[in-house]
């Protein structure tokens, strides 16, 4: 696989209490199954938006995802 042009840095959001759910979730998992996410999150980065979109994931998740974006960006965009 080439490196695709839109390639992204991932950054863990990180709550105002200074926890980063989608790490932590990431190491409690078993070995195994952290390899897998840790193998899919460096694949975000190198292919950026030309990788598709999980067919599995549940409308919750998806919202959970929505509100956590729209804090990072309230807490990291604020006086720019």
């Amino acid at each position: 696989m080439g490196t695709c042009e839109e390639s992204f840095e991932v950054e863990y959001y990180d709550l105002p209490d200074g926890t980063y759910p989608a790490f932590d979730f990431i190491r409690s998992q078993p070995a195994k199954m952290s390899a897998k996410l840790t193998w899919t999150v460096a694949l975000l980065e190198e292919h950026g938006n030309s990788l598709r979109m999980p067919a599995k994931t549940p409308p919750s998740e998806i919202e959970r995802a929505k509100k956590y974006r729209n804090e990072y960006l309230s807490r990291n965009t604020e006086g720019k």
